[in-house]
């Protein structure tokens, strides 16, 4: 198991979150024809636990859950925990 870079919960998979359009056209007797799915955002893997958004990429979703930091994964920890620190240090 990992941590999550959030919010430090033990986990072993991230939920996945992506918004899409559906558009089709729909005929007199109420079919539903020429269905299409389209991808509008980008694809985010958020915790489970906290739902905070983690990743955009699977390989580094991949590398986080086996225990593989990548560099980009370890500069995104480091700017999180400077996140924190900075918004502690305002409401103190």
């Amino acid at each position: 198991m990992v941590k999550c870079l959030d919010c430090d919960a033990e986990i072993n998979h991230l939920k996945w979150e992506q918004e899409v359009t559906i558009s089709g056209k729909i005929n007199s007797s109420g079919k539903i024809t020429k269905r299409r799915i389209e991808p509008r955002e980008a694809l985010w893997y958020r915790c489970p636990e906290c739902d905070e958004g983690l990743f955009f990429y699977a390989d580094d979703v991949l590398g986080f859950l086996n225990g593989k930091y990548s560099k980009a994964i370890l500069e995104q920890k480091e700017k999180r925990q400077t996140k924190i620190k900075l918004v502690v240090k305002k409401r103190a």
